[in-house]
């Protein structure tokens, strides 16, 4: 007779924290499991904050590491909350493929090192649209700042907000090279570039509520919400 495995539920975590500890690769620093000798984070143990920090002293986020697994399960969908910040500090060098998995909700990265000794993989972000979506990056020591618009320049942007959101109002799906062209002719801005137009999709979203989003298929954007609509004439800033 072949006896019966313990369920899981019958380890004692303090016995699963003395395997750790006595572990000579792997260590939990912080919210992640680390491996210790390649000082690289392997995932996030503790998914109920939105602001992370990653340990002092890691050098590379590892694959995965942010991967938010609780999207597809229901219980924990139900417990956990999406990370919307990252800070990463100066001892990282290196940021793998897919380290930022499916963060759908991911808004800020901030790295407190200068850009020039952080490498970035280029599919890091995958799966994080918003992050692509609104023109985001990671923000360092030696990244610009924003500059104070003008008067012109506000009244620019204002003319375009109306426009892209008459666009998406009107249906058919805009593309952004469609918005892109839009803005370019029907107002006279020829600099106009998709980088631009992601920033307003982003006010849109974020200042005015807009429920703004991406169709795959389609390859254009519409509103969840038909009824949605914006009182342009009641703003007199943007």
């Amino acid at each position: 007779m072949f006896k019966k495995h313990r369920q899981a539920s019958s380890v004692s975590p303090w016995a699963i924290a003395d395997v750790l500890l006595k572990n000579p690769v792997y260590v939990v620093e912080g919210e992640f499991l680390v491996n210790k000798k390649h000082e690289t984070t392997l995932f996030r143990l503790h998914l109920e904050k939105t602001e992370v920090r990653v340990p002092d002293g890691i050098k590379t986020i590892g694959t995965n590491s942010f991967y938010e697994l609780y999207q597809y399960n229901a219980f924990l969908a139900s417990k956990m909350k999406p990370v919307e910040k990252i800070i990463i500090p100066a001892s990282v060098s290196k940021i793998n493929d897919q380290a930022f998995f499916n963060c759908n909700s991911l808004k800020e990265v901030i790295y407190e090192g200068f850009s020039k000794d952080l490498d970035v993989s280029k599919w890091a972000f995958f799966m994080c649209f918003d992050f692509h979506r609104d023109g985001r990056e990671i923000i360092c020591k030696d990244s610009p700042k924003p500059k104070k618009e003008n008067s012109k320049t506000t009244n620019l942007r204002f003319d375009r907000l109306i426009l892209i959101h008459r666009m998406i109002k009107r249906g058919g799906y805009p593309k952004l090279e469609e918005i892109v062209h839009a803005c370019r002719y029907e107002l006279g801005m020829g600099t106009c570039s998709e980088s631009t137009v992601n920033r307003d999709l982003a006010i849109l979203r974020n200042r005015f509520g807009a429920p703004i989003k991406y169709d795959a298929y389609s390859k254009g954007y519409y509103y969840t919400d038909k009824k949605f609509t914006i009182d342009f004439d009641s703003l007199d800033w943007v």
